[in-house]
């Protein structure tokens, strides 16, 4: 993990955990811009992606950003996000009692406990993916154009190649398993209406995460309305961060 700051560090903090295929500097500039108000930004490039080294677990990035929030002093978040691959370190960091966040958003995350298929067929895809990828690597992903548009295209594809067939591996397995155990909290969760991890995760969050809010994204896929609408998204976020606990 390789952390990134932004902002005056006397300001409410936020730690915002990208998804596969953006770096922490990406999502930081497709959020800040949206933003209202002012705050300290914590955007790490998790393992596999930007100025990290390789993904190894969710458990890895979790504790790499635990140690290194505790050292400078960040015991309490105003707001923790997490999209996708960045949603298993977001669950990891919420169960650690050394820190404290006032909201948790995650986005398109899987909470079933051994996913098995659902990690065998992920890996087969995307190995099959880089493998057209290095190819030719200037190819356009018309699968990427439909779920993600045009203008995040070029982005993922870009970060999707520098990564190893093991960071393909652990970010598979890290996305397809969930070491459960109860949280509350002002915490929103949302799915694309398509999300595969849509079905397996509610029994589970019902059980987990009982207080959460649960949003579900008409017509979209995986992450899909954050990457086409992301200003409302990102307003939405920051009502979300406002409201009163």
């Amino acid at each position: 993990m390789y952390i990134h700051e932004y902002g005056d560090p006397s300001l409410p903090a936020l730690v915002l955990l990208h998804p596969m295929e953006v770096t922490g500097e990406e999502l930081y500039a497709l959020f800040s811009r949206h933003l209202a108000g002012r705050y300290h930004i914590i955007s790490p490039d998790q393992g596999g992606h930007g100025s990290s080294g390789p993904y190894v677990s969710e458990f890895e990035e979790a504790g790499a950003l635990r140690d290194w929030l505790v050292k400078r002093g960040y015991a309490r978040i105003r707001l923790l996000y997490g999209a996708s691959m960045g949603g298993c370190a977001a669950y990891e960091l919420m169960k650690m009692p050394e820190l404290r966040f006032e909201k948790v958003w995650i986005d398109g995350t899987g909470f079933a406990p051994d996913a098995r298929f659902m990690n065998w067929m992920m890996r087969e895809m995307f190995l099959r993916k880089l493998k057209s990828v290095r190819k030719d690597p200037s190819k356009p992903s018309a699968n990427l154009i439909k779920m993600y548009g045009p203008d995040f295209e070029p982005m993922m594809r870009a970060n999707f190649a520098k990564l190893s067939e093991a960071d393909i591996t652990n970010i598979c397995r890290a996305c397809s398993r969930r070491k459960l155990q109860k949280v509350s909290g002002a915490i929103h969760l949302e799915w694309g209406e398509k999300d595969p991890n849509l079905k397996s995760a509610l029994p589970q969050v019902k059980t987990y995460l009982p207080t959460a809010e649960v949003v579900t994204r008409g017509g979209y896929g995986h992450c899909g309305y954050m990457a086409f609408h992301t200003r409302e998204y990102v307003r939405e976020m920051e009502a979300f961060i406002n409201q009163e606990v």
